[in-house]
């Protein structure tokens, strides 16, 4: 999943990512966002990282280059 997890305070519905969460062998979240702003305003990566495997910031080329490295690695 790719986004900054924001809602403008509508329901976050985290029930449905907890449903893909119980499907899948692996979700993985990338916010553009620093974390220190995932508690902030209508954020709610507090709920939706409950139902991930692993977020991480991504807001550069760098970034994913990283986080696809890290994913080839362990196969999944």
């Amino acid at each position: 999943i790719l986004g900054d997890g924001r809602n403008n305070y509508g329901d976050p519905r985290a029930d449905i990512l907890k449903e893909i969460y119980d499907r899948s062998r692996r979700v993985l979240w990338l916010n553009p966002e620093p974390e220190s702003f995932w508690r902030v305003g209508d954020a709610e990566m507090r709920k939706y990282s409950s139902y991930c495997h692993e977020v991480q910031v991504c807001n550069s080329l760098k970034h994913l280059e990283r986080i696809i490295n890290q994913v080839l690695k362990t196969g999944t």
